[in-house]
């Protein structure tokens, strides 16, 4: 039988490495490993946040929004969470994604 990586340990390596690249400010490293993150969990709404959030510091305001309309498709039942993607999202003027957050908050369980 084919040894099979675990996709969670996985994951959880490259948000580890996205991390100490990004508080190393190696922020061409960081946005790869977040862009390939994503690729392997699109459902990460918290890889999509830092991957927004590094584009923004980049001065990226247009491709910041990419990550959080991601976002938008995987929404967690987790009010908080989803609370940090609303203001993010209207940070951008992306308001109608917002709202699409907000209706699904009121569903929200947490």
């Amino acid at each position: 039988m084919m040894n099979v990586p675990n996709r969670g340990a996985e994951a959880d390596l490259l948000r580890d490495q996205a991390s100490r690249q990004m508080r190393s400010n190696q922020l061409d490293a960081a946005q790869a490993t977040l862009e390939s993150l994503l690729q392997k969990a699109p459902q990460d709404i918290a890889a999509c946040l830092d991957l927004a959030h590094l584009l923004l510091e980049r001065g990226q305001i247009r491709a910041s929004s990419r990550p959080l309309l991601q976002a938008v498709q995987h929404l967690p039942r987790n009010a908080p969470l989803l609370l940090h993607l609303v203001q993010q999202l209207i940070t951008r003027g992306e308001i109608v994604a917002a709202r699409h957050c907000l209706d699904f908050l009121s569903q929200a369980p947490n």
